[in-house]
């Protein structure tokens, strides 16, 4: 065991984020630290590596293990070039192969000791031998370019990198110092695609132990031996990776909702038999519904566990239907600084398309977004709208927020038609509860700024989508719930994203940015690696022209999904007739009850035959709810 973390408490003043967290990690294990947003998990990493000192508990490392953090601060060296700053990370190695040709000069020189010397030298090369000392500038070189540089970056200097660099920098620089304990917040941030999977690559050959936090599920699958989920401040420690955590937790929810219904049922249960006993009106009922009711007080109440999920409910619905094309380029193309961004560029997007745009980081896709909203006009080519489009353009870099304004009143600014109950209520569905809705823009951390940007997106009810990284800062359960969302709307959706999970639950298309070109494939992320693997295989396709591999599979999966939003959509109109029946049939029958109109045979003759004819009615409606509740199910199992 190299770590062990023995009942950590901390608080913020009147909050506690940590109340009993209890793990230990093994050599060799990779722990994913996961929850929503404002759980502690950052807190705990600090606390463990001794930056932020708890209210109890003990962190025990053991003895001589060295812990590597990638931090936000960066202790980069700016006058040094990337290649040295990384190759700095090595300077262990480095110093010993210095020592290495010392001693050799000395064995050259040096006629006294001459045994001495040898074995040392022997020993020293056989060590530096087995640490990879020899090859240290290849490693350096390979993971400079893994991580998303090229051969004419080994010369730039530290000073001149965008932060975003810097990031990338650090993470590489901490990797090759190869610590005993790896403590990783966010790894993936600031990576494109390939950078990622070279990570993924790297770190399922790192035989150390590492600690990391992310919301990337493709990452804490592919990574993850052990997920500790944190929340409400305590933590669960579950083996497997996530999906086998989302599966043992699914079967412990449903077991805890068991439980809530068996100790309601008996609750209710209970109070009858109490409220029985009292209607009796004898001392010794009496007695024995007081004697009930302090066993019933002493009994604790289980909370629904079904409460503490915090998704968003909400349904985004198109004001109004766009024509059948929404947007076309028509050889697009960009240039920056004298150099071309891309060209050739040629994208016809139809309603009701599902479309990720990916590609490495620097390669336009900002532009290219900025460019297809006729945001920037582009330096060839043509960029129309199709008729009726309203285009909802999630920027991120969250620029348009007010910073002095409340999280209410800048969502009521842009909807000054709508109450202040109303917009609770849209802002509840996004985690704004409470006095939460009084905090000022300029005090919110980047996921809840990305979450005030969505609602107001959403209110606006546009039928084109366009998302520039709309995962950043969102925790995995804020994710999961944008995915479903935008998987039930029935618009047209553009997004850019390094999320493979969320690419894959959303897109039916992918962009992909290919020597400054842009080329489609039909289908996900898994349909798309697997096209782009038959393609490095010898397989070439031409700008803008769609990869047809699958493409009949690609074209069930669409009606499909097609089909089971039409069935939520139905089943929805359904409850909500039934709602109306309801409401009306209980007005029919306060009216035939009436005294006032016990009279008037003609009322209610036609009273009593409408509250018959909206019985019938309800019945039929009843037959449609269940069985389109059914055909739900069967989706929902199709999916599992």
């Amino acid at each position: 065991m190299i770590l062990n973390v023995s009942h950590i408490r901390k608080s913020f003043g009147e909050k506690c984020v940590l109340r009993d967290i209890t793990f230990s990690v093994n050599t060799g294990e990779r722990i994913a630290i996961i929850g929503p947003n404002g759980t502690g998990k950052t807190t705990l990493l600090k606390i463990i590596q001794g930056a932020i000192i708890p209210d109890g508990g003990t962190v025990h490392l053991q003895n001589g293990a060295r812990i590597g953090v990638l931090s936000q601060y960066d202790d980069l060296s700016d006058e040094r070039t990337i290649f040295e700053e990384v190759r700095s990370a090595k300077q262990a190695l480095l110093d010993g192969l210095w020592t290495l040709d010392e001693l050799a000069r000395q064995l050259a020189t040096v006629t006294v000791d001459h045994d001495e010397l040898l074995r040392r030298h022997g020993n020293l090369q056989q060590e530096l031998e087995a640490s990879g000392a020899y090859a240290v500038d290849r490693d350096v070189r390979a993971a400079i370019f893994g991580i998303g540089f090229t051969e004419a970056d080994l010369k730039r200097k530290v000073a001149g990198l965008s932060g975003g660099e810097r990031a990338r920098l650090q993470l590489v620089k901490l990797l090759l110092s190869a610590p005993d304990l790896l403590l990783l917040d966010e790894p993936t941030n600031h990576l494109d695609l390939d950078g990622v999977r070279w990570l993924e690559d790297y770190l399922s050959h790192h035989t150390k132990s590492i600690l990391f936090i992310s919301h990337d599920r493709y990452f804490l699958d592919r990574m993850a031996t052990k997920v500790l989920s944190l929340n409400d401040g305590r933590s669960d420690l579950y083996t497997g990776n996530y999906s086998a955590f989302k599966r043992k937790h699914a079967q412990r929810l449903e077991a805890e909702y068991q439980a809530y219904k068996n100790a309601a049922r008996e609750r209710a249960r209970q109070e009858a038999v109490i409220k029985k006993l009292k209607q009796f009106n004898r001392e010794k009922s009496v007695r024995r519904a007081e004697s009930r009711r302090k066993m019933l007080d002493k009994l604790a109440v289980i909370e629904d566990p079904r409460q503490r999920a915090k998704t968003v409910d909400v349904l985004i619905t198109p004001e109004r239907i766009s024509g059948k094309d929404v947007l076309m380029m028509t050889d697009v193309r960009r240039m920056m600084n004298g150099r071309i961004l891309f060209q050739d560029v040629n994208i016809h997007l139809r309603r009701g398309e599902h479309v990720a745009l990916i590609g490495p980081n620097g390669c336009g896709k900002t532009t290219l977004l900025r460019t297809l909203l006729r945001r920037e006009m582009p330096d060839a080519g043509e960029v129309r709208h199709g008729t009726g489009v309203t285009v909802g353009y999630y920027d991120q870099k969250q620029a348009s927020l007010p910073e002095n304004k409340t999280v209410l009143a800048a969502v009521h600014d842009c909807f000054p038609e709508r109450t202040e109950g109303m917009l609770r209520n849209t802002l509840a569905a996004f985690r704004f509860f409470g006095d939460e809705v009084l905090q000022k823009i300029d005090s919110l951390s980047g996921g809840e700024r990305a979450r005030v940007l969505l609602c107001i997106l959403f209110l606006r009810h546009p039928n084109f989508l366009v998302l520039d990284e709309p995962t950043n800062h969102l925790d995995i359960e804020m994710r999961e719930s944008l995915a479903h969302l935008l998987c039930e709307y029935e618009g047209t959706v553009l997004i850019v994203s390094h999320d493979r999970g969320f690419i894959n639950d959303v897109a039916d298309r992918i962009l992909s940015f290919e020597e400054m070109q842009i080329v489609s494939y039909l289908g996900d992320w898994d349909d798309y690696e697997k096209k782009r693997a038959s393609v490095s295989n010898g397989q070439v396709h031409g700008s803008g022209g769609d990869v047809s591999d699958g493409a009949a599979a690609w074209a069930e999966r669409k009606a499909r999904e097609a089909a089971r939003r039409k069935c939520g959509q139905d089943l929805k109109k359904v409850k909500e007739s039934m709602t109306k029946a309801e409401v009306k049939m209980a007005s029919l029958q306060r009216q035939l009850n009436d005294p006032a109109h016990a009279a008037d045979f003609v009322k209610l003759g036609a009273w009593q035959r409408a509250l018959e004819d909206l019985e019938f009615s309800y019945l039929d409606l009843l037959e449609k709810r269940e069985s389109l509740e059914r055909e739900q199910e069967a989706y929902e199992r199709e999916e599992d």
